[in-house]
C-alpha cells in the first residue's frame, strides 16, 4: 500500500483530526440508531421495531465497529500527551481540570437532571437522586469517556518512566482480573491500553508507517476482516480481551486509511467534526433523549426516526459549533471549558508597559 508522506505538523494533525471526527460520527450514528429503535419500548407501537434491511445493514455496521469505535478515541487522545506534559505538570493537570474534567461535571449533572426531569413529568416517577452518586464514579452514559480519560491523563506522568512492557503487561493483567468486577459497560484496564499505546506512537506514526514491511498491510487486512467477523457472528463483548491485539494489528490499515481519505475532498467536514470532537460528543445525546420520547408519537416508521435523529445529531453540535465562535456567543464555550482564572502577581519593579491588565492576558493565554 502506498500514500502520501505527511510532513509538518499540521499536516499529521490533520489525518488526526480525520480520524477523530470519523470516531465520533460512528458514536453519533450508534446512538440515532439505539433511540430510534431500543428507547422508550412503551411508546413504540411495533411499527418502529421493524427494520428495513438499509437499517439492519447499519446495525452491522455499529457491530463491527464495536471493538475500535472508543479505542480509536482513547488512542488518539494518547498522542497529544507528550505535548501538553512539555509546557509544564502545572499547566497540563490545569488544562486536564479545565478540559476534561470540567465538561465531565457540567454534562453528566446536566444529562442526569434531563432525564429525571423527564422521569418526573412524563412518568410521575420519583428523582433517582441515587444516581448523582454514579458521576463520582463515572458510571454514567455518554460522558464516561471524559472519566476515564481523566483518569488516564492524571495517571499517565507517573507511568512514563517505567518500562512500556511492565506497563502494558500489568494493563492487561488488570483486565482479566479486574475488568469484569469493575466495567459497567466499560473496562478502564483495556481502554488504558490503546491510551498508553498511543502515548508510545506520538510523533512516530507516519515514520512507522514508511518503515513497515510490505507483509504488514496483509496481515492488518485480515486481522481487520477478523474483528468484524467476531463482532457479527459472535455475542462477545465490543471490549473482549481478545480483541485488543487483533486491533493493533489492524492499526497500519485503519491510520493508512485515515491518511488517504485526509486527502480526499469531503475530509474537511471530518475534520471539522474532530476538531470540535467535544462538542459534537457531548451535544448530540441530549436531544435524542427528548426527541426519541416526542417524535414516536408523529413518525412511526423506525428508518425515518433514525433519519431524524442521526440529523439532528450532526446539525445541533455544528449550530453550537458555529455559535460559540468569537463575535457570536461565545458564553457557550463555558459549557465545555473552564474559564481561566487571572493570575496576579506583585511586581518587585515598576511597570514599563502602559497595559499591565493586557500583558497579564496576554501571558496566561500563552502558558495555556
Amino acid at each position: 500500500m502506498t500514500y502520501q508522506t505527511i510532513t509538518g505538523n499540521q499536516k499529521r494533525d490533520d489525518w488526526v483530526d480525520w480520524l477523530r471526527g470519523a470516531s465520533v460520527l460512528m458514536v453519533i450514528v450508534l446512538h440515532a440508531y439505539g433511540f430510534a429503535f431500543d428507547a422508550y419500548p412503551e411508546l413504540r407501537s411495533g411499527a418502529a421495531g421493524e427494520s428495513s434491511t438499509l437499517m439492519l445493514s447499519i446495525e452491522r455496521i455499529n457491530r463491527s465497529l464495536a471493538p475500535l469505535r472508543m479505542q480509536l478515541m482513547f488512542l488518539l487522545s494518547g498522542l497529544f500527551v507528550a505535548r501538553g506534559l512539555d509546557k509544564g505538570i502545572a499547566t497540563y493537570f490545569s488544562g486536564k481540570l479545565r478540559h476534561v474534567l470540567y465538561p465531565y461535571l457540567i454534562w453528566s449533572l446536566l444529562i442526569f437532571a434531563l432525564r429525571e426531569a423527564g422521569s418526573v413529568l412524563a412518568k410521575a416517577e420519583p428523582i433517582a437522586w441515587l444516581d448523582l452518586g454514579r458521576i463520582a464514579v463515572g458510571n454514567v452514559a455518554l460522558t464516561w469517556f471524559l472519566f476515564y480519560l481523566f483518569v488516564f491523563l492524571a495517571v499517565i506522568p507517573l507511568l512514563r518512566r517505567l518500562p512500556a512492557p511492565l506497563v502494558l503487561a500489568t494493563t492487561l493483567l488488570g483486565s482479566v482480573c479486574l475488568g469484569p468486577l469493575l466495567r459497567q459497560g466499560a473496562d478502564p484496564f483495556y481502554y488504558f491500553a490503546f491510551f498508553y499505546i498511543g502515548t508510545l506512537l506520538a510523533g512516530r506514526v507516519p515514520a512507522l508507517l514508511q518503515q513497515a514491511p510490505r507483509w504488514i498491510w496483509p496481515l492488518s487486512c485480515l486481522s481487520l476482516c477478523a474483528i468484524v467477523l467476531i463482532a457479527n457472528l459472535t455475542a462477545l463483548h465490543g471490549i473482549w480481551i481478545g480483541y485488543l491485539p487483533l486491533v493493533v494489528i489492524a492499526l497500519p490499515l485503519v491510520i493508512a486509511a485515515a491518511i488517504w481519505a485526509n486527502q480526499q475532498p469531503a475530509a474537511q467536514a471530518i475534520r471539522y467534526v474532530g476538531r470540535n470532537s467535544v462538542v459534537f460528543y457531548l451535544t448530540h445525546f441530549p436531544p435524542f433523549i427528548v426527541l426519541a420520547y416526542l417524535l414516536p408519537r408523529w413518525i412511526h416508521d423506525g428508518s425515518l426516526l433514525f433519519f431524524a435523529l442521526l440529523g439532528t445529531g450532526v446539525l445541533a453540535p455544528t449550530l453550537l459549533c458555529l455559535l460559540r465562535t468569537p463575535g457570536r456567543l461565545p458564553a457557550l464555550n463555558l459549557l465545555f471549558s473552564a474559564p481561566m482564572l487571572a493570575r496576579t502577581t506583585r511586581p518587585t519593579t515598576p511597570l514599563v508597559s502602559p497595559y499591565p491588565a493586557q500583558d497579564g492576558r496576554v501571558a496566561a493565554a500563552q502558558g495555556a
